[in-house]
């Protein structure tokens, strides 16, 4: 576990990804923390044991009209596109009526804007892509 991340933060990651392996028929597939150094979240690995996608999973309780990600975690992103294993964001924030909905977004290798920003409060401060959320396929309601 990263330091910052608690216990909820866990759970919450692990039922977006098994909702998700839901919703693209692949339940029968296993999801492999990935190793800090690594710093995206999941590994999705198929019954022959490949790696077949990797994901940076959100959860948020407030919803916005973008989302941001760090430049270092984009990078790692597009370091396993180079290797043909799909790299996703896949976040879940409520809609205008309060309920949750989970989006995804596949990084690839388009041009992002950055801005700096990040926590003050962890002296985690660099470059972040501000990615509109009209950019994710709404995968509806969790």
């Amino acid at each position: 576990m990263i330091w910052y991340e608690t216990d909820e933060d866990l759970r919450n990651e692990e039922a977006l990804m098994t909702a998700y392996l839901r919703r693209i028929n692949r339940d029968h597939y296993t999801l492999e923390k990935m190793p800090v150094d690594l710093i995206l979240d999941y590994a999705l690995i198929n019954p022959a044991g490949k790696v077949c996608a990797v994901f940076e999973v959100k959860h948020r309780r407030k919803a916005y009209h973008s989302v941001i990600l760090s430049f270092y975690k984009i990078k790692m992103c597009r370091n396993f596109e180079e290797e043909g294993i799909p790299a996703f964001f896949l976040i879940s924030m409520p809609d205008r009526d309060g309920a949750p909905r989970l989006y995804c977004y596949r990084v690839g290798t388009a041009s992002l804007g950055y801005r700096w920003g990040g926590r003050n409060s962890r002296d985690k401060r660099e470059p972040l892509a501000d990615i509109p959320l009209s950019d994710f396929d709404d995968m509806g309601p969790l």
